[in-house]
C-alpha cells in the first residue's frame, strides 16, 4: 500500500512532534518512522476493507429487499 503525499506529511509531522518531546538516537528515530509508516499503511488498508464490507452489506440488503418485495404483489 502506498501512502499519499498528505499521509506521508502527516506521519513526518507526528514523528517531529515525538522527536521534540523525547531524546531518540538515530537508530530509534529510523525505527519509529518505519513503524509509524507501517501503521499508517495498515490503517489505510483497514479503512478500504471497511468501506468494501459496507458496500457489500448494502448490496445484500438491497438485494434481499428487492427479493422480498417481488412476492408481496
Amino acid at each position: 500500500m502506498v501512502l499519499t503525499e498528505a499521509e506521508i506529511l502527516e506521519v513526518k509531522a507526528e514523528l517531529i512532534r515525538v522527536k521534540e518531546g523525547s531524546e531518540l538516537d538515530a537508530e530509534h528515530e529510523k525505527e519509529l518512522e518505519e513503524k509509524m509508516t507501517e501503521y499508517a499503511e495498515k490503517k489505510k488498508v483497514m479503512g478500504q476493507l471497511h468501506n468494501a464490507m459496507l458496500k457489500m452489506l448494502k448490496k445484500s440488503v438491497v438485494k434481499n429487499q428487492a427479493h422480498e418485495g417481488k412476492g408481496k404483489y
